[in-house]
């Protein structure tokens, strides 16, 4: 009996001004062993302002022996861009990456594949809800009718991966998460210049939180889950201070940062310490507002 062919592969690498990491982001997936499978790299450009077109184009006229298609949206927004990528892709399956998120380990896509059972919708290298880092079934996020735009607000989008991963459990689909292959890849955004970029990038983590009762109100269940809540209806502050703080994961430096890898202050020594605690209650406290907001958008009760 013949061996089947394996399925195909499209990247969809979104990105919007990541000058600093894109040709690294790239670069990673053209290592990629493969050992045959058809693939393809889509990169959707989100209107960058940087260097971040040219550096695609070059790399895309300089590595002809793949399959390349190089779109670019008016500042659409994370989700937008995401979502428009998978509906691009012509292959079963999907690695959704981003212009920031660099894949290290040349077999890292093969050894995902082995992972992927055959009721499995995704598995991923970064977190248990998907998103960035993640091998996703075509069909899987086609059924359940793919990434939301109502997350698409800040710009980058937020909570997209945990509202599809929860419709994904809803329909009895449930991802894994590899944390065993964490050293494969590097999440890196380069640290705003200055005080003031420092400032606005820190704004800006804090706002996005006001998609959070967007999700509570689409899947309470499975939110008071996955994000332990006070009363009900107030998420925990440890779990703010820790993502806060680089305590969300094991082994972490203490430092003032956020999950893509930014360190705005680092804890290397006492006042430092002081420094890091103070900025991170703070945090709390804004990101509680920040939800305060949300729940008067989306009219539900989560702070």
């Amino acid at each position: 009996m013949p061996t089947p062919d394996p399925p195909g592969i499209s990247f969809v690498v979104n990105t919007y001004n990541h000058a600093a990491t894109v040709r690294r982001a790239l670069d990673g997936v053209l290592a990629q062993q493969l050992g045959g499978q058809p693939h393809e790299i889509i990169v959707v450009d989100d209107g960058s302002t940087d260097r971040t077109r040219p550096i695609t184009a070059d790399l895309a006229a300089n590595n002809p022996g793949h399959e390349w298609r190089i779109v670019h949206l008016d500042h659409a927004g994370g989700v937008a861009c995401r979502q428009h990528g998978i509906d691009l892709a012509q292959h079963e399956l999907v690695v959704l990456l981003g212009g920031d998120f660099i894949l290290c380990d040349p077999n890292v896509t093969a050894h995902m594949c082995e992972q992927l059972d055959p009721d499995t919708p995704f598995v991923s290298l970064y977190g248990p809800h998907g998103g960035m880092g993640t091998l996703y079934r075509h069909a899987s996020i086609r059924a359940v009718g793919g990434f939301d735009l109502a997350f698409n607000r800040f710009g980058s989008g937020f909570r997209d991966d945990s509202d599809l991963h929860y419709r994904l459990q809803d329909a009895g689909q449930t991802g894994r998460h590899l944390p065993h292959l964490r050293d494969s890849y590097q999440h890196q955004q380069p640290r705003p210049p200055g005080l003031r970029g420092a400032l606005a990038y820190a704004a800006h983590r804090v706002a996005v939180h006001q998609l959070d009762p967007l999700l509570f109100r689409r899947h309470p269940e499975r939110f008071a889950h996955d994000y332990p809540l006070l009363a009900g209806r107030i998420v925990h502050p440890a779990g703010d201070f820790n993502r806060a703080t680089g305590r969300w994961r094991p082994g972490q430096p203490f430092e003032l940062s956020s999950p893509q890898g930014v360190v705005l202050l680092s804890g290397d020594t006492p006042a430092r310490r002081a420094a890091v605690i103070a900025a991170g209650v703070a945090y709390v406290v804004a990101v509680n507002a920040a939800r305060l907001r949300g729940a008067i958008t989306y009219r539900v009760a989560l702070v």
